[in-house]
């Protein structure tokens, strides 16, 4: 009996830690991951408009999966389509933003969590609404601060995360590193504001001139084919603020602006709405410029230039389209 209290009392620290063990390794549930999908994920699948009908920001809104397909196959990794974007064998890759994507060890998390039966876990806190401004509906507006890192914000100024918030969802999709047409179209990423200022074979956004920017045209139509091509159109509100945006100076998170992509080239289509007036905005007719004898007042053309030193567009080539 004395041999049998001794060998209890010897394995009770193996039992306490072997309970302990298998708490700590016990599988994730959506609780767990949730702060995971509000950092990398819900900028995108999330809001009002979430891309692909797919929402994140809730455990009923991952298990319904989007306007295609159920994404989480309860029991079944393999066949979740939401763990197989994570790894990348289905294109695009997830999240839309990477490189960086999620490390392994996050994405096994949620493998573990869908072999487990991708349980709910802890009562949610739901995610809290923000309005067009981005401030926390019912709360007082954060826009009033001044940012630790740049000037305060002033009334109606519009800086680029409020920005962020329309395009991921609507443009990103396809204008990123492997979107849903392979590589961006023309090499045009748009996934962050360095993406929007750099790459592409010409000038996307010219500060200060919306009119100029091919992002603006494409948003409004003014540019064939109008964006984004996959989904619905843009409200008139996120043009309206996009717009506000560039006539901002595109300004970054921190209230700077962009700089004026001096001799980059655009291409823009429009109505001549004047002899060197494109829907409104008056452009220069550089020495030797080419122009099309068909073209009049009332023309719709595509006009072919460089940006100016003041934003302005300095235009090389006018055709008939």
């Amino acid at each position: 009996m004395v041999h049998v209290r001794v060998l209890a009392s010897a394995l009770l620290p193996w039992v306490v830690g072997a309970a302990l063990l298998a708490q700590d390794s016990a599988p994730p549930a959506y609780s767990d991951l949730r702060p995971l999908l509000e950092d990398r994920c819900v900028v995108c699948h999330g809001g009002s408009r979430p891309s692909r009908g797919l929402s994140l920001e809730s455990y009923e809104g991952i298990l319904k999966g989007s306007t295609r397909r159920k994404v989480v196959v309860p029991g079944d990794p393999e066949a979740s389509e939401i763990l197989r974007r994570l790894r990348g064998t289905s294109e695009p890759r997830m999240p839309l933003d990477g490189p960086p994507y999620l490390s392994e060890e996050e994405i096994a998390r949620f493998e573990a969590w869908i072999a487990a039966g991708a349980r709910r876990g802890e009562e949610e806190t739901p995610v809290p609404k923000k309005d067009q401004e981005g401030n926390v509906e019912g709360s007082e507006p954060a826009r009033t601060g001044a940012p630790a890192d740049g000037p305060p914000v002033r009334p109606g100024e519009v800086r680029y995360p409020e920005v962020e918030r329309i395009l991921k969802p609507s443009c990103v999709v396809c204008h990123t590193r492997s979107g849903l047409r392979g590589e961006a179209p023309e090499g045009l990423r748009l996934g962050t504001l360095s993406d929007i200022l750099a790459s592409g074979e010409r000038a996307v956004v010219v500060p200060g001139n919306p009119l100029a920017s091919e992002l603006y045209r494409k948003i409004t139509g003014m540019s064939r084919p109008p964006m984004p091509l996959e989904g619905p159109p843009l409200s008139t509100e996120e043009v309206s603020l996009v717009r506000r945006w560039i006539e901002g100076g595109c300004l970054n998170a921190e209230g700077r602006p962009s700089p004026i992509p001096v001799g980059r080239p655009v291409r823009l289509q429009g109505t001549l709405t004047g002899p060197s007036n494109l829907d409104g905005m008056s452009f220069v007719v550089a020495p030797g410029a080419r122009r099309d004898d068909r073209t009049s007042v009332g023309t719709r053309v595509r006009l072919r230039g460089r940006v100016g030193r003041d934003g302005e567009v300095v235009v090389e080539r006018v055709q008939r389209r």
